[in-house]
Order: structure tokens, then sequence, then C-alpha cells
């Protein structure tokens, strides 16, 4: 039996304590009681949409710069949920890596003005 079906076998009016139904159908008391908060679930899409806006038209802004953004269209975040957000939505910021100044070893490609027919 997967989880919501064995809370849904709890009743609070039985002869047994939900302590003892909870031990007896193996699931933790805090997910009996637990209530889930659709203002949290809208305000994570609310960032999470925003956070998209703001990566598509500037891939180029990090996590603090990401927070400014936010700030100034009133979303106030710390830095970790933000990161945390654009880790579970697969977005990161594009920046020049290391050693792309360097030349390149190997064939080098020639354009084609250069070459004669």
């Amino acid at each position: 039996m997967d989880l919501t079906t064995r809370k849904n076998l709890i009743s609070p009016n039985s002869k047994l304590s939900i302590k003892q139904q909870c031990d007896l159908l193996e699931i933790n008391r805090s997910s009996v009681y637990y209530t889930p908060t659709i203002a949290d679930m809208e305000r994570d899409e609310l960032i999470k949409s925003r956070l998209d806006y703001w990566h598509t038209k500037m891939c180029y802004l990090g996590v603090r710069r990401l927070k400014a953004k936010l700030a100034e269209d009133g979303i106030h975040v710390g830095r970790k949920l933000i990161k945390r957000q654009m880790e579970e939505m697969g977005i990161y910021c594009i920046y020049p890596k290391p050693n792309l100044s360097k030349p390149q070893h190997g064939p080098q490609n020639t354009s084609i003005l250069t070459s004669e027919y």
C-alpha cells in the first residue's frame, strides 16, 4: 500500500489512538497531521516563473543579480532559495569559462577567402 492509502485508513474516532494506528500502519505521525499550504506552492511557482523570465531575458545573471531583479519585482527571497530553485529548474548562469583566450592545438580553420581554388 502506498502512503496516501495508509493515511486514509487512519480515523480519529477509532478505539485505537492515532499513535497506535500510525505504528500499525508504519507511517510517521507527522505525515498524518501535516497539511501542505497552497500559498507556499503558489509562491514557489511565482518565483520559478520570474526566474525563468529573467534567465531567458538575461542568461548571464547569477544568483546574486537575480536576487536583486526579484527584489525589484517585489519578491524578497534569499540567495539559497534562488540557487535551489535554479538547480531544480536546471538553469545556470552562462559566463566565459577558463582558458578561452589560449590558442587551440590541432588543425586551424582557414577562411574561404584565403583558400585558393
